[in-house]
């Protein structure tokens, strides 16, 4: 059955039940004049034909049906698209109480039991509407982000109960609704309303504010049918209102522990706030302790993530993705995990040139001069010890200063030299190796797993020493409040700092100096969590989306994070004061200056006594002349 032919058949129902029930009341005057509303009941039809008329969207229909025979109606309408609700006779809203809600991930829940994104719902009375709803947001279908068609059967009230039910819906956190309903002329009127501002799209006009128990109002609009074409009568119902916030109270929780310095917060968190500030929205922050996060166990929520899924916050910044509570997430795709950093230490020369070969080889080359030593002392008739200098010499490339007389002696002796020269070519190559190779620190930690076989002073954060307690090295780990002051500790000593990889960047780099390496079994997704029902979290979403998929996320994450670093060198690394400066540098050149003293004066006294030296020798040669 088409759902045009569904809904003309429900209104037409209604339709003649209502006129039914005011003729019986003696009206007929009146009656008369509800014959001109048959235009309106086509229009309905019409209108809710174009609404809902998206074959991939669900449609759920929930009201009170009874004079239409509900069993055999429902068993008509069943497919695929459309969902029909039955109120029985004996529910109340004492069915319904507020329970325990459990946030679990299954697989019919993620795929199967998608909430459906168009509803109608069609009371006459408060109460009964108030329990239809009640059961609807407690169904599978209930979905806050849909579209809301509300339809008051009794066309006779004049509207009256309009902003009761806007309140009541706007309290359930639902965003998109209109109610239909006729005034007191029988004129066909829509309401909405506006929580945030009080701007609406053309035919719409403002009624008032609507407030309860003193809280913030929402603006009542009215949108009467007096005009001929009302199409697209869709996109006109269901309008954007989250373009403009107009400060309107959102209340943002994050952990204290980025508040440590003023560069500290992380690129999610900075986004988030940059969202909200387009939105022009009031932002409320509130911080709570690291460790007052909490999880989901086994479908049920604690700590402040309970807190923020309950209402108590709009939305929190954590560090760790919530499975269960998927519905509520916003991805942001910063990855992050758990990184260590340690100093680098250089392998000492000696130890480079042991281990440029294998132990097998250098047991291998050991054999070999031992046993050529041997054969050169038959052969040569020298020493042992003289052959085996002969033989160091030959392997280093140095020329060898005996040699047999025999001439198969002589054969052996060649080949022997050839082997020597392939054996030195091996070794030169490989000695050449260590002035460029890469290895020239010794091992560092990569995983969890080489802690245990390191004599580390290990320093973490305590969110990320909870991940060693069954470890046998948990015991060993000191709690430090960031990287920074681990690093204080790490100078010429052997200590592994233990940090967020996210917050590590803001801090130190791989360089000569420190590695960095990542835990590549520990992945923590940075995400934005959303109470239930949020009615923002969409708009949020959208809006981050067009933020990462241009790039300027990662843009940002790199220039934050170089910005940092430098003010971090600045800081740390000070540039020596002029008055400091002075002294060393004339100290140098006072000292150049004294050293060019000392050696002209040395030339002048080797020259004189030279010129002493002369003139005394040819004084005695003089002498023994003359003599």
């Amino acid at each position: 059955m088409k759902l045009s032919t569904i809904i003309t058949v429900i209104i037409n129902h209604v339709y003649i039940s209502s006129i039914f029930k005011y003729a019986s009341s003696l009206k007929f005057k009146d009656y008369i004049q509800l014959k001109n509303t048959t235009n309106d009941n086509e229009f309905e039809v019409s209108l809710f034909s174009r609404c809902f008329s998206k074959d991939r969207e669900r449609i759920v229909i929930i009201g009170n049906y009874s004079i239409f025979r509900p069993n055999s109606y429902h068993r008509s309408t069943v497919s695929k698209d459309i969902v029909v609700l039955e109120i029985k006779k004996n529910e109340s809203l004492k069915d319904y109480n507020t329970k325990v809600k459990y946030y679990t991930l299954h697989n019919s829940s993620m795929f199967n039991s998608l909430p459906a994104h168009n509803f109608v719902v069609a009371e006459f009375k408060f109460h009964h509407f108030k329990l239809a709803v009640i059961k609807l947001q407690r169904s599978i279908w209930w979905n806050a982000g849909g579209f809301f068609l509300i339809k008051n059967t009794l066309i006779f009230d004049g509207c009256k109960n309009a902003p009761v039910i806007l309140d009541f819906m706007w309290r359930l956190n639902v965003l998109s609704t209109v109610y239909v309903c006729r005034d007191e002329n029988y004129k066909l009127t829509f309401y909405t309303y506006n929580p945030y501002n009080g701007r609406a799209p053309k035919y719409w006009s403002r009624v008032g504010k609507y407030s309860k128990n003193g809280e913030r109002p929402i603006t009542l609009l009215k949108n009467s049918r007096d005009y001929p074409d009302f199409m697209p009568a869709c996109d006109v119902l269901n309008f954007d209102k989250t373009m403009s916030l107009e400060r309107y109270p959102v209340k943002l929780c994050r952990s204290a522990k980025h508040n440590n310095t003023k560069l500290a917060v992380s690129i999610y968190e900075q986004f988030s706030h940059d969202i909200w500030d387009h939105l022009k929205a009031s932002k409320q922050i509130f911080e709570v302790p690291d460790d007052s996060i909490g999880t989901i166990t086994e479908g049920v929520a604690n700590g402040t993530i309970s807190d923020t899924l309950e209402g108590k916050y709009d939305m929190l910044m954590i560090d760790d993705y919530q499975r269960e509570a998927w519905r509520n997430t916003l991805n942001t795709f910063i990855v992050s995990g758990m990184c260590y950093v340690t100093e680098k230490r250089i392998k000492p020369i000696i130890h480079r040139l042991i281990g440029s070969l294998s132990m097998g080889l250098w047991l291998s080359l050991l054999a070999f001069i031992l046993s050529t030593a041997t054969a050169f002392t038959l052969m040569l008739k020298n020493s042992f010890t003289e052959n085996v200098i002969n033989i160091i010499r030959a392997v280093v490339g140095t020329s060898m200063l005996n040699e047999p007389r025999r001439w198969y002696r002589k054969v052996v002796f060649i080949w022997l030299i050839f082997t020597f020269m392939i054996v030195n070519y091996y070794l030169q190559s490989q000695m050449n190796a260590i002035l460029t190779e890469l290895e020239r620190y010794f091992d560092h930690i990569e995983s969890y797993e080489s802690l245990s076989g390191y004599k580390y002073e290990i320093y973490s954060s305590e969110y990320f020493r909870q991940y060693f307690y069954n470890w046998d090295f948990g015991k060993r780990i000191q709690s430090v409040d960031s990287v920074s002051h681990c690093l204080k500790l790490m100078c010429d000593n052997r200590v592994v700092c233990i940090d967020d990889c996210v917050e590590m960047k803001f801090k130190v780099r791989e360089s000569l100096k420190y590695h960095i390496s990542r835990d590549v079994g520990f992945n923590r997704y940075n995400v934005l969590l959303f109470r239930d029902d949020f009615p923002l979290q969409t708009r949020v979403a959208t809006l981050y989306r067009r933020l990462f998929q241009s790039g300027v996320v990662s843009a940002y994450q790199v220039q934050q994070s170089w910005y940092f670093l430098k003010e971090r060198i600045a800081q740390t690394y000070k540039g020596m004061p002029l008055n400091k400066f002075e002294f060393p540098f004339y100290f140098l050149l006072y000292a150049q200056a004294f050293a060019l003293l000392v050696f002209t004066a040395e030339l002048l006294v080797f020259r004189i006594t030279r010129e002493f030296n002369i003139f005394g020798y040819l004084q005695k040669r003089l002498h023994r002349v003359y003599r």
